[in-house]
């Protein structure tokens, strides 16, 4: 996965990132961040989320609801131990 949308996770700012096959692992489109295909749709999905900002709560709403999304997955540390760290380091790291 593209190491600037952890980053940007991390920070928790949506991002818009361009598909592939294991980009779905990390960018749910529509829930914490857009995934677009092209420059024409990268395009009009910035206009619709930038919409009436920074006065309209319309638009103020659009993008808490994703960075709500960010704010509750799993962060890196987590994810390193419950799913990769036994088997790389094993028992032997404790």
């Amino acid at each position: 996965l593209p190491m600037k949308v952890l980053d940007m996770f991390g920070c928790q700012v949506p991002v818009c990132a361009m598909g592939f096959d294991c980009l779905g692992e990390l960018v749910k489109d529509g829930v914490n961040g857009r995934i677009f295909e092209s420059g024409i749709v990268l395009a009009n999905q910035i206009f619709e989320l930038l919409l009436g900002y920074p006065g309209d709560d319309d638009a103020l709403s659009r993008l808490e609801k994703y960075r709500r999304n960010i704010r509750g997955m799993t962060r890196w540390k987590e994810n390193w131990e419950e799913s990769a760290r036994h088997l790389i380091v094993g028992d032997w790291g404790e």
